[in-house]
């Protein structure tokens, strides 16, 4: 059994979005290793891969094919999502990505529903685990004894890492910046969340890589 699941969207591997997510990153989650960089790759955020998080990672005392019924049979209901809006951002604490903002009714309905459905299989946090969040705030703390994650439901914002957290503000504007060459709004046009991905990491501190792909089919 793997250390870790997650769910996430991954953008199709053909896609000029996914080509230059990974390259930004520096790691490829379809092949499972390092992607040559134009830039230096990153070293906290390759580790998930390009992704934006739908279910974040989590253990779980049930087997890969639980969860991978659960997906089959939630993707058949659940309607694809227009990423309308979608842009480049410095997010906090400190680092880029591409994110939309709050009020999505059809990504909410998306989020909450895995939720629920994948509530069976999601081992509670551990305390080390909760105490690595940092401050958190009594509603996210709340959530994360509840649903192993803080930013869920309404803290939830779907967003694309690009890189690491930049402590300066003042690298981060040049990081977004040298971001926006690439990231134009010609490509960041008329993405769809279409599919789910199931990305596991082996063990712990190893690389998350993709499992399997779910078609939203609702």
């Amino acid at each position: 059994m793997s250390y870790r699941y997650a769910i996430y969207y991954v953008p199709k591997m053909e896609s000029q979005l996914y080509k230059l997510g990974r390259q930004a990153l520096g790691y490829c989650l379809y092949l499972g290793r390092p992607y040559p960089s134009a830039s230096a790759p990153t070293e906290k955020a390759a580790v998930y891969g390009f992704h934006a998080t739908i279910i974040a990672p989590f253990r779980t005392a049930s087997s890969r094919q639980d969860i991978t019924d659960i997906l089959s049979s939630a993707s058949k209901l659940l309607f694809p999502v227009n990423l309308t809006g979608l842009k480049l951002v410095g997010l906090s604490p400190g680092f880029p990505a591409l994110a939309i903002d709050a009020g999505n009714y059809k990504l909410a309905v998306l989020e909450r529903t895995l939720l629920e459905l994948l509530t069976e299989v999601r081992l509670p946090p551990t305390e080390d685990e909760i105490n690595k969040r940092g401050i958190l705030t009594a509603r996210q703390m709340e959530y994360v004894q509840k649903w192993g994650y803080p930013w869920v439901l309404e803290e939830f914002r779907f967003h694309l890492t690009l890189g690491d957290i930049v402590t300066d503000p003042i690298e981060l504007k040049k990081k977004i910046a040298t971001l926006s060459v690439i990231f134009t709004p010609k490509v960041l046009t008329s993405v769809v969340l279409d599919s789910l991905a199931l990305c596991v990491q082996d063990k712990p501190k190893s690389y998350f890589r993709l499992d399997s792909v779910y078609e939203l089919k609702g």
